[in-house]
């Protein structure tokens, strides 16, 4: 039996649907942060009219793409796997 174009798009929308949410999922963490370095965030997020947590997330986006990028003891890393 063919399937109709409609059923075909309905199917293809349902899976780019279920990848979108899978990739947009975010998850809330914790971590202990001293006073200091908490009013810097906080001063970069008003100075660039972003969150913190988007100032944090992008912080740490970049620090992780140095590490993949850069050589420590000659070893240039590849993937870093966080648990």
């Amino acid at each position: 039996m063919r399937k109709t174009f409609r059923a075909i798009l309905v199917g293809y929308i349902n899976e780019l649907m279920k990848t979108y949410l899978r990739c947009k999922v975010v998850r809330i963490i914790t971590f202990k942060v001293d006073e200091v370095l908490l009013e810097e965030v906080d001063r970069i997020a008003k100075v660039f009219k972003k969150s913190r947590s988007e100032i944090i997330r992008s912080a740490l986006h970049t620090y992780i793409k140095h590490l993949k990028t850069s050589k420590k003891d000659n070893v240039n890393i590849k993937e870093i796997t966080l648990t």
